[in-house]
């Protein structure tokens, strides 16, 4: 009879974690939608006054040619683009202790700007830094950061599958891991196609 109970138990805790791991999501559903071609990335004045042009041109460039519909150009322009755009901007105004660097997504519509879900379309993902925080990190750190961010710009949520190296871990990080790893590359792929 412990056997037959023990066995049940068992087969349950597999099936659950069947369950589970199913349910990962890896990429956001609609975001740029299925083709993200035509991206552009615009870097604020604060990339350069803070000096992180190196780790947002490494951050943003390791995700190129990964897939045929994910490309970008960097803007010159003085002011971000309205349409397809990644805006990136370094400042000291990120609340928490910790938090280096976010991701928000916006829509343009009639009235302006809206703040939308990272499922929904979006026309803009913003990328904000912490300049405070950045500066407690190393360099290998850095530029993890960043490609972590852009990572999230262009559509991925957090890898933190056992055993699994990828840039978008969030837990038990390997900061040596700072370009898209194996795991990013594939999960762009199953987003965007080859």
């Amino acid at each position: 009879m412990k056997k037959r109970v023990l066995l049940i138990t068992i087969c349950g805790l597999l099936l659950s974690s069947v369950v589970a791991f199913a349910q990962i999501r890896l990429y956001h559903n609609i975001g740029f939608g299925n083709s993200a071609k035509n991206l552009v990335v615009w870097k604020d004045a604060s990339v350069s006054t803070y000096g992180y042009n190196l780790f947002t041109d490494n951050g943003m460039s390791g995700w190129k040619n990964i897939s045929s519909n994910l490309d970008f150009t960097v803007s010159t322009a003085s002011t971000p683009p309205t349409y397809f755009s990644v805006p990136i901007y370094v400042g000291q105004t990120i609340p928490g202790w910790d938090v280096t660097g976010v991701v928000d997504y916006h829509t343009y519509q009639f009235w302006g700007w809206s703040e939308v879900t990272e499922d929904a379309y979006r026309d803009r993902a913003r990328i904000r830094m912490d300049h405070t925080n950045l500066q407690r990190a190393q360099y290998s750190q850095r530029q993890y950061i960043f490609t972590h961010e852009f990572g999230h710009a262009f559509g991925l949520f957090h890898n933190n599958g056992a055993g699994v190296a990828s840039v978008m871990r969030d837990h038990t990080v390997n900061f040596s891991h700072n370009t898209p790893q194996a795991a990013d590359r594939a999960t762009i792929r199953a987003k965007y196609g080859n």
